[in-house]
């Protein structure tokens, strides 16, 4: 049977656009790069910077291009200044999962200073909960770092219940130089999103298109992942395209849902 290579199949979950990815396209012309995001074949994208509109009125833009926002991501001390506010922009998008994506290395070192902030974010996701949203905090390599315990993104886990993990598979590799599942696996009940990019090199970082000869085997992994979690994919590449940004998305995007 061919595969149908816009509209994958119900073996997998939702696969989306980061749209920090195509930021660069954004900028220049808004509605001609969502009009090719929809053409790539996406349904579904998560935000990362609305510009000047508010998320409902961006919200609307994707619906004129057939595309639905599923997350969104939000800077921590915005955040912080007025959670109902962003909650009650994200509830009129429809967005129920809000992903705060950094929290300085720093932070992450200081022992003290990151349990002031993981309970603040875990009084912020329980305010959520309560409306039916999510938090989530978006991993780098930083809080991959090993210690005699774990891993410092341990900490999350152990000190909030209502705080989430949206997983970057990339950047687990390139903190742990080894087989992201197995991050995958250590986190599982807590991962509500997965963030899907490349890696070819480690020194100097370097980034790439899914399945173009990067460090991680997408299919063992994915297979796996899909198995246990049915969270969305998520599609983002920060650097280092091959041609242009949309054309690395694309790229991505057909690679992935040739996979199964």
């Amino acid at each position: 049977m061919k595969k149908n290579m816009t509209h994958p199949n119900s073996q997998f979950p939702k696969i989306a656009l980061q749209l920090y990815t195509i930021r660069d396209e954004l900028a220049r012309d808004c509605d001609n790069a969502l009009q090719q995001v929809s053409e790539i074949g996406f349904r579904y994208v998560e935000i990362a910077d609305t510009g000047t509109m508010t998320i409902p009125e961006f919200g609307k833009k994707l619906q004129q291009y057939n595309l639905k926002p599923i997350s969104t991501h939000v800077d921590f001390l915005m955040l912080r200044q007025d959670p109902q506010s962003f909650f009650n922009e994200v509830k009129e998008a429809g967005i129920d999962k809000v992903v705060v994506p950094w929290i300085d290395p720093q932070i992450w070192q200081d022992e003290t200073l990151l349990s002031s902030v993981l309970n603040e974010l875990e009084q912020i996701g329980s305010q959520a909960q309560q409306q039916g949203l999510s938090i989530s905090y978006h991993n780098h390599a930083h809080e991959l770092i090993a210690t005699k315990q774990g891993y410092l993104l341990d900490k999350l886990i152990t000190q909030t219940q209502n705080v989430n993990i949206e997983l970057d598979l990339g950047w687990a590799y390139v903190a742990t130089q080894k087989n992201p599942l197995l991050i995958a696996q250590r986190y599982n009940k807590r991962i509500s999103l997965f963030h899907l990019k490349d890696v070819r090199a480690i020194e100097p970082l370097k980034f790439t298109e899914l399945g173009n000869e990067g460090k991680i085997n997408w299919r063992e992994v994915l297979a796996e992942i899909k198995a246990r979690n049915s969270s969305e994919w998520i599609i983002e590449q920060d650097t280092d395209f091959e041609k242009n940004s949309l054309d690395s998305a694309k790229k991505s995007y057909q690679y992935l849902i040739s996979l199964f």
